[in-house]
């Protein structure tokens, strides 16, 4: 089964979708925590309803890691 052209393809596909998406994931990690160190302030601009930008970005986290 190994060796088989469709699992080969399977293989192919999944790496293809796995490697970027994880690469994605990371950045977007990466910009949350540089943003919540390097712009504080801005991270803390309320946008209304008791939200701010920072918690807005935390809840995305979530929502991304769960999609």
């Amino acid at each position: 089964m190994h060796a088989s052209p469709q699992f080969k393809e399977l293989r192919k596909t999944y790496r293809s979708f796995t490697f970027p998406m994880s690469i994605a994931f990371f950045l977007w990690f990466a910009v949350y925590v540089l943003a919540a160190v390097f712009a504080s302030d801005w991270m803390a601009t309320e946008i209304g309803g008791g939200f701010n930008i920072g918690i807005v970005f935390g809840l995305l986290q979530f929502l991304t890691t769960f999609a």
